[in-house]
This record gives C-alpha cells, structure tokens and sequence, in this order.
C-alpha cells in the first residue's frame, strides 16, 4: 500500500517535467501580450494577443489551431475566449459572449497569431490569460505549446478621470474643428457645383438663343435655330423656365415688334397664341384664356380647320399670321426671370 502513493508523486513529477519541456520548448515562439495589464475601469480598453513565430527548427511539424482562454484569478477552471483552426479556412471564431472581436490567422512557416479586444472591458476580463497553440510533431504526437500573462483592473483615481474628461473634451474641440473645416469645403464644393451649372446653364442659353430684351419684369429671347412644330419650340422655352411670349397688350407688342425689327436672321417666329377650332376664337398657350390682345394681319383668320397656330411673320410687317402647327419656325420665348 505504501508503493501507491510513491507511484502518484513519481507520476505527477513526470507530467510536470513534460509541461515544463513543452513550455521550454516553446520559449519565445509563442508570446502572449496584453495591453493594457492594468485596466483603468472605464477608461481604456483591452487587447489581449497570441504571436506565434514558428521556425523549423521547433519541433511542431505544423500549427492547427491557437486558442485563447481565461481563469478568474481564484480559479483553475478556464473559459475558451477565441480560436483560429487550420482546417476551417482560417475561420476566427468566438466563443465567449463578452462583447470581444477578434481576427487571426495561421501561417504554415512565420508568423501566426490570434488577437482579441474589448473596447469597454469590465472586471470580468480580469484575470489569468493563457494561449495554446496545438498541433502534430513529425512523427504524429500531439504537441501543446503554451504563453500566459495576467491583467489585472483598477477603479482610476479622480486625477486620472479628470485627464480623460479634459482629454475627450479636447477630441471633442478638434472633431468639431474638423467638422467646421469640413462643413466649409462642402459649402465651397457647393458653391462650385452651382457656379459650374450657372456658367453651364448660361453657355447653353447662349447656344440656343440670341441676345434679347428685358421688358416690365420678363426677359425676352428668340431661339437662333427653328424648329418644327410649335411644341417642339414651346420645349425650347420650358427648359429654362419660360413659355412661349403672351403679348398681352399694345405696350408689350410694340416693344416685341421693336426687337424684331433689329434682327435680320428673323423671318417667322412663333408665339403663345392659338385659334380655338371650333368656335374659332384665339386663346393663350400658358393659360388657355382669351388673348387679351391680337393684331390680326387683313385676310385673318385663313379659312382651314389646320391653320391653328399664329405667328408673326417680317411678310406681313410682323402682324399675326394664322397657319400651320408645322413649320420650321424659329420662336420667341418670355422668361418671368433674367436669363
């Protein structure tokens, strides 16, 4: 009976001589770190990580996974944070519900590692920390090498809360900054953009129409170009916010019939008035009201359920002509703004 309890001390010197070879072995080949070792609660966070740098002169023929664990400090009984496994694609997984991310991966020669962080750790991350690298020797024997560290946690003192209260206070200053500053370019950007689409919008205004005229509060401008049918060229003049001139009274014909009469590339131009087939009345393109106003040439209106549309033709001394909606005419349009 005395032989058994020699037996069990003999065999717990034997394992503990093997642990202490497997750790001598892996002796700067598996380093685990944290940082910090000290938690200030509520003021920094926590990253705990496992580098591997395996050479071939160790003797593990290849890595096959590294595990990440923890004890309380009054506790042998450890909790397996995370892993990385050769054989699940290098798949990083989680196995605690702590609130921890973690990435990793294994390198058949060089460097592995396996890399864990709280952003708000509590004391439950305090404690002792071990990592175990796991995997086959040349001959098949399984093969644990292993790297603890502790961390430890700490209620910061009123100095150190109030460094981290001025020092978020100064964050807070220069994100602010920096929002400013951003805010700034993006009125600048802004300013460029509408300045681009002014200078753009201009230019195309003076591709599509010659120089007008302003009168009481519209600008006047006829189109360089004709165009086929009175919607086409009622378009034209939709574009830039107008429509296609109104005259409304003798003061307004008199100053178009002026503008008309310095152009020399003008023959036809169309306006916003049409003939109401049937009854026969004129109304205006914008409102579809009566035309309060019409200086009808002599032999107006021309018999002909077609000729719908009016326009004022250098022919007939610029008075309104009744004829077809098709004609390549160009048009007179009136903007409500400066264009």
């Amino acid at each position: 009976m005395l032989c058994v309890p020699v037996c069990i001390m003999r065999s717990i010197l034997l394992i503990s001589l093997y642990f202490v070879f497997v750790i001598q072995t892996a002796d700067g080949v598996v380093q685990l770190s944290a940082n910090p070792g000290v938690i200030d609660l509520g003021l920094t966070s926590l990253t705990v990580r496992c580098d591997v740098n395996q050479t071939s002169q160790q003797n593990m023929s290849a890595i096959l996974s590294i595990i990440v664990s923890r004890a309380a400090n009054s506790s042998s009984s450890y909790t397996e944070l995370a892993s990385v496994v050769t054989f699940l694609g290098q798949r990083v997984n989680v196995l605690s519900s702590e609130g921890l991310t973690a990435n990793g991966s294994i390198q058949p020669t060089g460097h592995s590692f396996l890399e864990l962080h709280w952003d708000h750790p509590r004391d439950v991350q305090a404690g002792h920390y071990l990592c175990t690298v796991q995997g086959p020797d040349a001959i098949g024997h399984n093969i644990d090498w292993i790297a603890e560290t502790d961390v430890t946690t700490r209620h910061p003192a009123n100095d150190k809360l109030l460094d981290k209260i001025q020092q978020l206070d100064q964050d807070l200053k220069l994100s602010n900054e920096k929002l400013a500053h951003l805010t700034l370019d993006l009125s600048n950007i802004n300013q460029t953009t509408q300045d681009y689409n002014t200078a753009r919008d201009r230019y195309m205004q003076q591709l599509l129409f010659s120089p007008g005229f302003r009168h009481n509060n519209s600008t006047f401008a006829i189109s360089r170009n004709g165009y086929m049918d009175v919607d086409a060229a009622e378009n034209v003049c939709k574009i830039y916010g107008g429509y296609i001139v109104e005259i409304d009274d003798a003061e307004e014909y008199a100053a178009v019939l002026a503008y008309l009469n310095t152009t020399s590339y003008v023959n036809s131009v169309y306006i916003g008035i049409y003939r109401d087939i049937p009854p026969g009345g004129y109304k205006l393109r914008q409102s579809g009201t009566t035309a309060p106003f019409l200086m009808l040439s002599e032999d107006q209106p021309r018999i002909g359920t077609d000729y719908a549309c009016v326009y004022l033709s250098r022919k007939f001394n610029w008075e309104m002509i009744t004829y077809y909606c098709i004609n390549f005419y160009q048009v007179l349009c009136e903007f409500p703004r400066v264009v």
